[in-house]
């Protein structure tokens, strides 16, 4: 258990009036406190039950309420915890943690920083990093969907299948450079069993994968672009998605299903989904189902990319189209403005905005994801559900199994080689930075800023 030379104390519920407000005092020199502050010692007190009492200033009364101890080492922190149940009040509130720092200067109690109690908790061992992180996201979620996603995380599903796969990896490791050690003696490598573990891990993060892809495709912010056809829909897409995902020609309706690509937008992770282009006359059957494909995908966005000619303005035909569209938030954009040579800008367009853009000269593209930024941030549509470190980290490491196996495979490297050995250090450190082993101090301070005061 590590030992901090402060104490530390904060409200853990909102401020302001209410029916209770929640006081936490957290370190291992905080009996005093508690004997002046109610007449209560430590020794007469269970445990994690609650006691009916006064709270008082040396002989004033401050309000009467629920004390609750909680013993080191099994509280949320590890440390001894007092928690003191009041009248949610700001004078009341105010009153009890000041004489709380004044009978506490002894034991150096001061105000907890953001995330402090949580910090302490993670330092002493009670929670891992992933933990963490999922407490943050649950604090912050937005939807139940989000919130049952993030529970999950924080009840040890995420964390047992990252472990395992953490076992696997060190088991290998083992293997691989007992051989090395032992490079001079007659000893056998057992390829067959190198390559088992090799296999387990490769599936098991493979599994892990599309567990979370699926998570993120049910439940993450949808972006579609749409418009008729013609109207720049790809050109907008591999520029957005900064890959050329989708097919450009000069050929009208060249894209006829949807293309999905998830990507990182302003630490949110989003689907973004181009679509063929949308008309009321349908010459044949591929362009039918193409078209029902689209509005069935326009059906299931969070925000819609309607795409028109800047020249040419809003026509009786996107009208055809833009007055079907369900209610949802809608960002028009006007495309080809190199062809009337004017400058990227924005105009209101009735609750919504038009954006003036050339994708050509990849001009205002700046404007739309501002403009997304700004939708997200204030209709509160954030549903990213799994944290941008362990994706990139997960997604890093699977490729890293493959290119290991391929190696093997083909012999193109000993399976005593130093290359094989750094790669799978470099997978151990992946799964490392997940479960935290890797922090310093000032990542750690970083990460628990994140949360609020009292946590």
């Amino acid at each position: 258990m590590k030992y901090f030379k402060n104490s530390i104390i904060a409200l853990s519920t909102p401020n302001g009036i209410g029916g209770i407000g929640i006081i936490r005092i957290s370190g291992n020199k905080i009996f005093n406190i508690l004997e002046k502050l109610c007449n209560k010692k430590v020794k007469n007190l269970k445990p994690r039950h609650s006691y009916y009492t006064y709270f008082k200033n040396k002989e004033e009364i401050l309000d009467y309420g629920i004390l609750i101890y909680y013993n080191s080492p099994f509280s949320y922190t590890g440390e001894n915890i007092i928690e003191i149940q009041c009248h949610s009040n700001p004078i009341i509130i105010n009153k009890i943690i000041n004489t709380c720092l004044f009978l506490g200067s002894n034991s150096k109690l001061k105000i907890a920083k953001r995330g402090e109690f949580t910090k302490r908790a993670f330092l002493n061992k009670k929670i891992n990093l992933i933990q963490v992180k999922s407490i943050i996201d649950l604090i912050n979620s937005s939807n139940y969907l989000s919130n049952k996603i993030f529970l999950n995380f924080y009840c040890n599903n995420f964390k047992k299948k990252i472990k395992y796969i953490l076992n696997k990896i060190i088991k290998l490791r083992i293997i691989i450079e007992s051989n090395i050690i032992f490079l001079n003696n007659k000893l056998n490598i057992n390829i067959k069993k190198i390559y088992n573990y090799l296999y387990i891990i490769k599936k098991s993060i493979k599994k892990l994968l599309f567990k979370i892809n699926n998570n993120n495709n049910n439940n993450n912010l949808n972006i579609i672009i749409i418009g008729r056809t013609n109207m720049g829909k790809s050109s907008l897409m591999n520029i957005l998605s900064k890959s050329k995902v989708s097919i450009v020609t000069s050929i009208s309706g060249t894209t006829i299903d949807k293309i999905k690509n998830s990507i990182f937008f302003k630490n949110n992770l989003i689907n973004l989904i181009d679509t063929a282009g949308i008309k009321k006359k349908i010459y044949n059957k591929i362009e039918r189902i193409s078209i029902k494909k689209s509005w069935k995908e326009i059906k299931k966005s969070n925000i819609i990319l309607y795409l028109f000619e800047s020249y040419k303005g809003l026509l009786k035909k996107d009208y055809y189209i833009i007055n079907k569209l369900p209610k949802k938030k809608i960002i028009f954009i006007g495309n080809k403005i190199d062809l009337i040579k004017y400058k990227p800008f924005i105009k209101k367009f009735n609750n919504n905005k038009i954006i003036y853009i050339s994708v050509k000269n990849k001009k205002g593209i700046n404007l739309i994801k501002n403009e997304i930024n700004n939708i997200i941030n204030n209709n509160n549509i954030n549903n990213n559900i799994i944290n941008k470190n362990y994706f990139y980290n997960i997604k890093n490491s699977y490729k890293i199994i493959k290119k290991i196996i391929l190696f093997i495979i083909n012999k193109k490297y000993n399976i005593r080689n130093d290359l094989i050995i750094q790669k799978i250090y470099i997978l151990q450190n992946n799964f490392n930075k997940i479960f935290g082993k890797f922090t310093n101090e000032k990542l750690l301070n970083k990460i628990f800023s994140k949360f609020c005061i009292g946590k």
